[in-house]
């Protein structure tokens, strides 16, 4: 049974070299007010589902779908309170790898809202495939595989997830970004790989602007037409 979610999320990243790594997809989902069009595949599948793609509404031109590294994009704009999370589970394909034996790590102090979460993705003992599909609020803000010196190595995912509220005039512009540098600032996640020291960040943002209502235009619209006026005169 193949699930589908939403994630959302804002990330840029700049400062240390990229890693010659190399990183593959094996899901990734978001959940945007309970709607969940993604890339996953259910923790009990015993083969993983190719990701065709997101709805036009999600802007993947800067995200590959396979290596899973970039940047995806969406708005939200009803009035009220939302719940948007994003999921992404990458896996390193080094031929020396094995995807059990990562760990993961959290960096940086969490925004207002802003929830998170580092686990297995299910297959074993991880939540977050069923925090993620609950929404941003049941992220636990945990990393329940912290790796060195710890001994829970393991598959890796990662979930960020923001709460908000919109007023009837305001617009909610998500991003997730993920790279194989770090970000520069802000908080973030990262999968790490402990045989070649390769790893991978995941950053998210939340951004709202209001835009001006109806009326607004009108005036502004006016406004013009007067000084055109004026300065024919």
């Amino acid at each position: 049974m193949i699930r589908t979610l939403c994630l959302s999320v804002c990330l840029l990243a700049t400062s240390i070299p990229a890693s010659a790594a190399t990183i593959g997809l094996y899901e990734a989902g978001f959940n945007i007010d309970g709607t969940v069009p993604s890339c996953l595949n259910d923790p009990l599948d015993s083969v993983p589902e190719p990701c065709a793609g997101f709805p036009s509404s999600i802007d993947t031109s800067d995200f590959s779908l396979t290596t899973g590294l970039g940047t995806i994009t969406f708005s939200v704009t009803a009035k009220g309170a939302h719940q948007v999370v994003g999921y992404f589970d990458l896996e390193f394909l080094d031929s020396n790898n094995s995807y059990v034996n990562e760990y993961g790590q959290a960096s940086g102090i969490p925004l207002p809202g802003q929830r998170w979460e580092i686990d297995e993705p299910g297959f074993i003992f991880g939540d977050i495939y069923t925090h993620v599909f609950a929404g941003a609020a049941a992220l636990d803000n945990l990393d329940s595989i912290p790796g060195p010196p710890a001994s829970s190595l393991d598959d890796v995912a990662m979930a960020h997830g923001w709460s908000f509220i919109l007023g009837a005039t305001d617009t909610a512009t998500i991003a997730f970004v993920t790279s194989l540098s770090a970000p520069g600032s802000g908080f973030y996640t990262e999968q790490i790989d402990p045989v070649s020291g390769d790893r991978v960040f995941l950053q998210s943002s939340l951004a709202i602007s209001p835009i001006p209502e109806p009326s607004t235009w009108l005036l502004m619209a006016s406004g013009l037409v007067a000084l055109r006026l004026w300065r024919k005169r």
